[in-house]
């Protein structure tokens, strides 16, 4: 799969020659390149998203899938957990940052689709918003589906996820059961908190969520890859 190239790529360069020399006289070239030689999965894998369509039962298009609204074709884009900028900015070094990418990547728990338009988006949004804290999306849309506006809103109400949504009728029992998020939520279907377990009630206290929180985060994540 595309992640595991992105693993084995990234690895060579920065134990490479050209990476030390670089490292000695052209340092601000290394982040250029890193980002030349990672492929995103979420846009091209095919492995990936014939994964994807058998997990949620819609016709695989290669690079993206397809449900269908009110008669509506919608093109679905896969979205990961959490982006490998969040992770390499919240580890020690390169080979943390990769070793923990790669072993993330390998659960399809970690992965999601939302509708793919012209931003805003969803996918984009959550990362804008709220550093790619899934809870908090969950959260988000929560209360959105409660008739409440959320710092998401613009990405809910443009292009096909406004449509998109709508199959859920604002029910977030049914939009958690519907992508099979149960394990983000208790038996009375509030958010859990990734971090420490607890009941998310408000998202005013995560309004500037700091690199601590999201190690904290990434930390979580490696430990629920364990459990599941």
């Amino acid at each position: 799969m595309l992640y595991e190239d992105n693993y084995k790529n990234i690895i060579l360069f920065y134990k490479s020659e050209y990476f030390k020399y670089l490292e000695l006289n052209n340092p601000k070239l290394i982040d250029k390149i890193f980002k030349g030689i990672y492929e995103d999965p979420d846009l091209k894998d095919r492995d990936l998203y014939k994964m994807l369509g058998e997990k949620y039962n819609l016709l695989n298009r290669s690079n993206y899938l397809v449900d269908i609204v009110d008669n509506k074709k919608i093109k679905m884009g896969a979205d990961f957990i959490i982006g490998i900028e969040e992770i390499k900015n919240n580890t020690n070094n390169i080979f943390e940052c990769m070793k923990i990418y790669k072993k993330l990547r390998t659960n399809l728990m970690f992965y999601f689709i939302w509708p793919r338009h012209k931003l805003p988006t969803i996918n984009t949004l959550r990362y804008s918003v709220y550093r790619d804290r899934f809870d908090l999306f969950l959260f988000d849309i929560k209360q959105y589906f409660n008739g409440i506006d959320t710092p998401l809103n613009a990405a809910y109400e443009n292009g096909t996820t406004k449509i998109w949504l709508s199959k859920f009728n604002n029910d977030f029992q049914k939009f958690i059961d519907g992508l099979h998020l149960k394990i983000f939520v208790n038996d009375n279907y509030e958010v859990k908190n990734i971090t420490d377990n607890s009941i998310i009630t408000s998202l005013s206290a995560y309004k500037n969520l700091n690199d601590f929180e999201i190690r904290k985060y990434i930390n979580t994540l490696l430990n629920l890859w364990f459990n599941y």
